[in-house]
């Protein structure tokens, strides 16, 4: 493609690196005919019990606990753990086997794995098999989780995918608020099992309804050729890298940071990690096939989104891990009073998301949402930081609401973002790199928040006379006490949510450092031409329209995707 052909097409994108090679006007995204009120319900239930199932066991586990006997701290955070754990080192992996394999083909292992490990969760009979099942059921979350993304990716027009991405996002973080609540029934009045093996007739549902769903198939190739660029290396390090770091983190949490396994853990984990970017670089010029498009390190654009992408990531999962401790402990109020307090953050989001989804479809301006959410975000940070336990309710829900105003355009914004400047062959990878770099910032934030909130509380509590019980988190209850003194519970109060506010500053400082990154980022177009293909003659049409023309996604049946792939591979990589 010419260079005027490219200045034609992006003139505000003169010089960035997703342009040298291949605009999106020079390729053609194949959009296989669905139906969409089949297929968007079957990937929404699997988004729904992915996430349902990473908190619904965060109040039953007491419970499952006692039942098996078990009294140990650790084997008792194991349960959550390794099922993060699992979940985000598979992530990149399954975005590349998507390559090899296909996309249905990964989302129902990742099914299949998922419905195995919860019967088995369901029947375990010690707290060892219950972790052990428990990474298997992450596995095949992961796997759920990046299929159903890159699915969507495939079955909708890069214009409209805004709107359905968050849609997606807001069953996910329903579900996730939905899970303890769930969780908490199902203990009370059904045996615990069932926080598990809730998820075998639902899945059932969700296979029927995905057996429907039409996507482009890989590129028709012998798994020995696949394989012989299949970067190995590349996955070893990835895999190995992030085990280190998020074990690192889990460590710090556990131990403390000066502990010796938590220094080396991390200190081998990030280099590790940073040598994967390099050898990425490396991997693409001999020939290899990456794990990660290096694009994403070489480009600005890519790079700011990702940096955005963790940055909001960590805030959010600080603020609605710790903002129920607010309420615990500051307002004295009840786990489930906590949790109900916390609606209006996400419903808020949820609800803005939606919103922010149409607009993006709408006007196909990705920019003009960032930069006004992240200011929003980062107002609502600064506010919440001014709670103490004196504060209203009124001023309460007022600030969760500012902050959930900026926070539901920060969703799905940022991913059609990154896809719109990728080319299509890198759809797949780029948004698994997106998940990826979402998952694993969010675990290391609740850990920093705990060590934040932990560190506070020690310091402030150690000048109160008589609170040194209350350091640990776990004596909340304790502090309702009628033995308890007036004047030592007010004290009490008001060091904890000083000692939050200070996480809540924290968060602060990463979000100001996302908005900084999202001013990178660049202007990339939205607009395709859709082009309804219902015969051989008009797709050769389509192939032979000028290259300066517009990006067309064509509108196939199964049969015609499949002669499109044969007629143009070696031009096409239509995944």
């Amino acid at each position: 493609m010419s260079k005027d052909g490219i200045d034609g097409a992006r003139s505000s994108e003169r010089g960035d690196v997703c342009d040298r090679e291949l605009s999106r006007s020079d390729e053609v995204h194949v959009i296989p005919r669905n139906n969409l009120w089949l297929s968007i319900p079957g990937l929404l239930i699997v988004t729904f019990l992915g996430s349902l199932d990473n908190t619904i066991v965060s109040t039953a586990l007491p419970t499952i606990s006692q039942d098996l006997q078990s009294s140990s701290q650790s084997a008792y955070s194991a349960v959550g753990i390794i099922y993060l754990l699992t979940c985000t080192v598979i992530i990149p992996v399954t975005g590349k086997f998507t390559d090899i394999f296909g996309m249905k083909p990964m989302l129902y292992s990742g099914i299949a794995l998922f419905v195995l490990s919860s019967g088995l969760c369901g029947a375990a009979r010690n707290m060892t098999q219950l972790i052990a099942f428990r990474g298997m059921q992450g596995l095949g979350r992961g796997m759920m989780r990046v299929s159903t993304q890159i699915i969507i990716s495939n079955i909708i027009t890069l214009q409209d995918r805004g709107l359905i991405n968050s849609v997606i996002g807001t069953v996910h973080s329903l579900s996730n608020a939905l899970g303890p609540l769930i969780g908490g029934a199902i203990v009370e009045n059904i045996p615990w099992s069932w926080c598990f093996w809730i998820n075998l007739p639902s899945s059932a549902v969700a296979v029927v309804l995905i057996f429907y769903v039409n996507v482009n198939q890989p590129i028709h190739a012998s798994f020995g050729d696949k394989f012989k660029t299949f970067d190995f290396l590349g996955l070893v390090l990835i895999v190995g890298g992030s085990i280190a770091v998020l074990l690192g983190f889990s460590f710090a949490s556990a131990l403390s940071w000066k502990h010796a396994a938590t220094i080396s853990l991390l200190a081998v984990g990030w280099v590790t990690l940073i040598a994967f970017g390099f050898w990425q670089v490396k991997a693409e010029r001999i020939g290899l096939s990456p794990i990660v498009p290096p694009r994403l390190f070489k480009s600005i654009t890519p790079t700011a989104i990702l940096i955005g992408c963790a940055t909001h990531s960590m805030a959010f999962y600080i603020i609605g891990f710790y903002m129920p401790l607010y309420f615990q402990w500051a307002k004295l109020d009840s786990a489930l009073i906590a949790g109900l307090h916390v609606l209006p953050f996400a419903a808020g989001s949820s609800l803005f998301s939606i919103v922010y989804g149409y607009l993006l479809s709408k006007y196909k301006r990705y920019r003009p949402i960032l930069w006004p959410c992240w200011v929003i975000y980062l107002l609502g940070n600064a506010l919440i930081i001014n709670l103490d336990a004196n504060s209203s309710m009124a001023k309460q829900v007022l600030y969760l609401l500012v902050i959930a105003l900026g926070n539901g355009g920060l969703f799905s914004t940022p991913l059609t973002a990154l896809q719109a400047c990728m080319t299509l062959k890198q759809t797949n990878t780029s948004t698994s790199s997106f998940t990826f770099v979402r998952d694993l910032a969010g675990t290391m934030g609740i850990s920093l928040g705990g060590l934040i909130i932990h560190s506070q509380a020690v310091r402030r509590l150690s000048h109160i006379d008589g609170a040194e019980r209350f350091i640990d988190l776990s004596q909340v209850e304790a502090l309702r006490d009628a033995d308890v003194s007036d004047s030592l519970r007010a004290a009490v109060q008001q060091a904890y949510s000083k000692a939050i506010a200070t996480t809540f500053i924290f968060t602060s400082c990463v979000i100001a450092v996302g908005f900084i990154s999202s001013l990178f980022i660049k202007k990339y177009t939205l607009d395709v031409k859709n082009v309804k293909e219902d015969d051989a003659e008009k797709e050769e049409d389509c192939k032979t329209k000028d290259v300066d023309s517009p990006a067309l996604t064509l509108i196939a049946t199964p049969s015609d995707t499949a002669s499109t792939y044969s007629k143009d591979m070696d031009k096409k990589r239509f995944v």
